[in-house]
Formats: structure tokens, C-alpha cells, sequence
């Protein structure tokens, strides 16, 4: 399962960049300037992005979550269709599109629109979502009902982005007899990753039948593994269970609040890791574009 090389990633929250959308813009410029890989907005509709659990810090006594104050969060497909538009080589995509809260018609004609204007760039990582971003909007959030809603919408999307007229009859979704065109640059399809809680065995059994995972790991109340611990367990059930593994995001540095444990990047490709990433913290503030133009991590 080694990897001979990985890509790296640069993920953009844009809680740290305030209200100026031409600077995510330009960074996504910026990173192809410096030798990244692949620029990955995050996507979330409400910023900063509520936890789902009680225990949080900034919910209330009644289970609530509430904010004393909401920050500027770009959409970030538009945003990257401006570094489309100013780039050659660097693969676009979201850090992770919560796909049961759009329509599964209109995220296959954006994708699709975005692949065409990037000649075959885009990376589609796909979610659930939070809580929030359904319930702050009317929207009940059943995780059974939104997990039939994320299935129809993967295969809806796939079917579409096929070019042929599309018949579909599901438990939340109906299209009847419907083309929609153009078809993504990409044959037979932009990769499909699966964003996914580990130890949650579901999203990444959705990514074996896909194109791959983008995990989150060692956040669950009560852990104590460390992180190269937890890419063992998880990638290695993993692999057990896809018969073609696909494309496999993971942090270029653990995160356990020490420094990158020795070997961390040779155990990533030892286990298949195909893209690395990097998320910038708030000391990058100073000088953002100074720190994307350092490159990724060696």
C-alpha cells in the first residue's frame, strides 16, 4: 500500500482572512506560484462552525449553539473559480462540501462548470455537515434521513455528470428524464472523496465505493492514541475493505500539540496517503502570502 510520493495540500480557512474574497483569490495564485499541490477552501455555511456535541465551550446549558459573533466565510466554489481562472496546474477543490444541504442537480452543473473552466482540475470532497448548517435554517437535521439524502445525491451527481438523460426515482430525490450539460473535463468523472470521523466505519465504507477519503481522526471524546497509533488503525481497516483505496488525505504534521513524532510522512505513504495538507493557524496571519510562498513542507 506505500505511496512513492504524496502531493500537498493547502487548505484555506477563511476565518482567517476576514472579509476579503480576491485575497483567497490570490492565494490560491500564490500557492501554484510556490509548488502546492492542490488549494482547498474550507466550506461550511455557518462560520465559525458550531461542534455538534453538548460539552462544547460555546453551548449552552439548553444545547443551543450559539455565537456571540459570526465571521465573513466566502463561498468558496466562486472563489475558486477565480483561481481557475488565474492558474494552470493546481487542483482545486473544498475542505468539505457539505452535500446534503445543496441540491444534487445544481452541485453536479457547478462541479462540473469548475472542471471545464480548470481543464479537468476539480476535486469534489463531500460531507454531511453539521448540525447547524441545517437546523440554524429550518432544516431538521435527522442523521439517518441526511445520510439517505448524501447517498441519493452521490449517485444522482455521478449519473448526471455522465452527459446522459437521467431517470431517478429515489426516497428523497426525483429527476425525470433530464440531461445536464456540460460534462466535467474529467473522464469518467473529478474524484469524489469522502470526508469522514474516524473511528465512524460508515463514511469511509462510502469512500471505498467512491474515489477515496478525506478522514478526521483522534477527535473523539475519551482518546488517548496518538495520531500515528490512530493512521494505523484506521488506514488499516481501511485498505481491508477497498479494493481500489483511491486518493487519501492526511495532515503533513500529526495533530497532538508536539512536534511532527519522526518517520510521520513516511508512515503516511507507508499506509497510502496520497495528499498531505497543511492547514494554517492564526500565527500565519502576519504575513499569509509570506508563508504560502515558503511551499509545502519538505
Amino acid at each position: 500500500m506505500t505511496t512513492k510520493s504524496v502531493k500537498h495540500a493547502l487548505i484555506m480557512p477563511p476565518g482567517l482572512i476576514g472579509d476579503n474574497v480576491q485575497n483567497m483569490v490570490d492565494y490560491g495564485v500564490v500557492a501554484e506560484e510556490s509548488g502546492w499541490d492542490g488549494y482547498f477552501p474550507y466550506d461550511v455555511m455557518v462560520f465559525p462552525p458550531p461542534p455538534d456535541k453538548a460539552e462544547a465551550p460555546w453551548v449552552s446549558e439548553e444545547g443551543e449553539w450559539t455565537a456571540a459573533q459570526y465571521q465573513p466565510f466566502p463561498d468558496p466554489w466562486i472563489v475558486l473559480a477565480g483561481v481557475a481562472s488565474r492558474t494552470e496546474t493546481i487542483k482545486l477543490g473544498t475542505w468539505i462540501t457539505p452535500l446534503p444541504r445543496r441540491q444534487p442537480w445544481q452541485v453536479a452543473r457547478d462541479i462540473a462548470t469548475l472542471d471545464r473552466m480548470s481543464n479537468g482540475r476539480v476535486i469534489f470532497g463531500a460531507g454531511l455537515g453539521k448540525r447547524a448548517d441545517f437546523e440554524k435554517f429550518g432544516i431538521p437535521f435527522d442523521p439517518k434521513t441526511i445520510g439517505e439524502k448524501y447517498d441519493e445525491s452521490l449517485e444522482i451527481i455521478n449519473q448526471l455528470w455522465a452527459g446522459q438523460r437521467v431517470k431517478f426515482s429515489g426516497k428523497h430525490y426525483q429527476i425525470d428524464d433530464v440531461a445536464i450539460l456540460p460534462t466535467p473535463a474529467q473522464s469518467p468523472r473529478p474524484p469524489i472523496m469522502i470526508a469522514g470521523f474516524w473511528p465512524n466505519k460508515k463514511p469511509f465504507r462510502r469512500g471505498a465505493r467512491w474515489d477515496g477519503i478525506m478522514p478526521v481522526f483522534g477527535m473523539e471524546s475519551g482518546n488517548t492514541k496518538s495520531s500515528a497509533e490512530l493512521v494505523k488503525e484506521m488506514l488499516g481497516w481501511y485498505h481491508s475493505i477497498a479494493d481500489d483505496p483511491g486518493e487519501i488525505f492526511l495532515p503533513a504534521a500529526p495533530d497532538d500539540g508536539i512536534d511532527p513524532p519522526e518517520g510521520w510522512v513516511n508512515l503516511c505513504q507507508e499506509y497510502g496517503a496520497t495528499w498531505l495538507y497543511t492547514y494554517p493557524t492564526s500565527d500565519w496571519l502576519e504575513d499569509m502570502e509570506g508563508r504560502i510562498r515558503q511551499g509545502p513542507p519538505d
